[in-house]
């Protein structure tokens, strides 16, 4: 915006004929740093790997077929597959309602909600620690070690975009906006 709208000597600010504040949109928003639409693009990510993957365990009976192969003694395999069946299913809504959150999380950053980073980036946390749990304690056969890793990739990278300073920044000057009677 040029310097042509503000009268010579008036500071920038939210009046309407003064040009925008130093950071910040015309109508005076805090600008959102490339940090924060690249974890928003990563969280949108993350949704659709994690949904795709619990379908595709569930598509190709992976799930069911893990439980199933050893029975124990003095169990039906009938009854073991109908409680591995429903695991799937209850392991599938909680893929997509992980996703929603993952969803709702991001839309709530790309806004400049601070709370909202603060949960995404202990849930990357967790998420973190699980991966390097299931990394030292599980013998991952053949390909199954991709998707924990991909994801653990993924949180990484999340965890540096929303630590980083222009992101808190970003969010802590848009709840100051916020308070400060910003639309």
């Amino acid at each position: 915006m040029s310097q042509e709208r503000g009268l010579p000597g008036q500071p920038a600010g939210r009046w309407p004929s003064a040009p925008p504040a130093a950071g910040t949109t015309d109508q005076g928003r805090p600008k959102r740093p490339r940090e924060t639409d690249a974890a928003v693009g990563l969280m949108m990510l993350q949704a659709v790997f994690g949904v795709a993957t619990v379908l595709v365990l569930a598509v190709t009976g992976s799930l069911t077929q893990q439980s199933t192969a050893n029975t124990p003694p003095g169990v039906s395999p009938e009854l073991l597959h109908t409680i591995a069946t429903a695991a799937a299913v209850v392991g599938v809504v909680a893929g997509v309602l992980g996703a929603a959150v993952t969803l709702l999380l991001a839309l709530l950053i790309r806004q400049g909600r601070n709370a909202a980073r603060i949960i995404a980036i202990i849930f990357s946390s967790l998420a973190l620690v699980a991966f390097v749990v299931e990394l030292v304690t599980a013998a991952l056969p053949g390909t199954r070690w991709i998707t924990p890793v991909v994801a653990g990739i993924l949180d990484i990278a999340l965890l540096v975009l929303l630590l980083r300073p222009p992101t808190a920044t970003y969010c802590r000057d848009t709840v100051a906006w916020r308070n400060s009677g910003g639309v």
